[in-house]
């Protein structure tokens, strides 16, 4: 399930083996898409502190821009599992330009 309300993204694993970095890199390219409104973003930086073990069970991430300029975009995601907060996520995008979106598109065709 995956909801987008004004830049925050949240989204939930059920049941899964605790592999919840991607879905922390989900929930924080989903909230930096929301927010810029266009896919023009690339993963610049991702900093994950763990703060417990993860289990089976309900993964959640919420994400959040917490900064937004002309050339970058910065996203805060917490994941918690019933309740408790199991690991915290900064990540930064470069977000390109058109000239940059087109240069790319044509180096991978």
């Amino acid at each position: 399930m995956m909801t987008v309300d004004n830049a925050v993204n949240d989204l939930t694993a059920l049941d899964v083996i605790p592999s919840y970095p991607l879905l922390a890199d989900s929930a924080c390219g989903g909230a930096a898409l929301s927010a810029l409104g266009e896919p023009r973003i690339l993963t610049q930086d991702m900093q994950i502190r763990y703060h417990g073990p993860a289990r089976l069970g309900t993964i959640v991430a919420s994400a959040e821009v917490v900064h937004q300029g002309q050339r970058t975009i910065t996203v805060q995601c917490r994941v918690n599992q019933a309740g408790i907060l199991i690991a915290s996520v900064t990540a930064t995008f470069a977000i390109l330009s058109p000239a940059e979106m087109t240069a790319m598109k044509s180096t991978t065709q």
